[in-house]
């Protein structure tokens, strides 16, 4: 996975000199010979710009190959390719097919947890702790650990 700096097909770049087989040929034997195919992907179709307002070239030079090992031992995965941003390169995503995540509830805080008699303490205790740092982030600190002692509250009294 990555940038290989070169092309595999006539189509992979579009404006600039034309791709001809000569620059090409190298770089599709060793893929072959390697027993190399591209991972299924989605997204922009070429991956790499010269940035240029006017006649952009564009090319598909970053490439993620898998093997047949792979295909035999590996979940299904796919790679997206995601908008360019900063480099002239787009970002490359690599995701498994079909896994859901697994996502954690929501944080909710629930009224009648400010009547259990420890609660004042839990909240002295968290909001005690000495944390370094800009004061947004002792404050974001402060409040995820105050979050998971207030969790532990309501699994076991809630």
């Amino acid at each position: 996975m990555g940038d290989f700096n070169s092309v595999l097909s006539t189509s992979d770049r579009v404006g600039g000199t034309v791709v001809n087989m000569t620059e090409i040929v190298d770089f599709q034997e060793c893929v072959e010979k390697c027993g190399l195919v591209e991972l299924p992907h989605q997204g922009s179709r070429y991956s790499w710009t010269d940035r240029q307002s006017e006649n952009r070239v564009l090319s598909k030079i970053d490439w993620v190959f898998i093997n047949t090992t792979w295909l035999n031992t590996m979940p299904a995965y796919s790679v997206c390719y995601m908008p360019e941003g900063i480099s002239n390169h787009c970002p490359m995503k690599l995701q498994v097919l079909g896994a859901e995540r697994m996502k954690r509830p929501t944080f909710k805080y629930c009224n009648v947890w400010s009547k259990h008699p420890k609660f004042l303490e839990i909240v002295k205790e968290g909001w005690s702790v000495e944390v370094v740092g800009c004061k947004m982030l002792q404050i974001v600190r402060k409040l995820k650990l105050l979050k998971k002692s207030l969790r532990k509250l309501n699994e076991q009294y809630f």
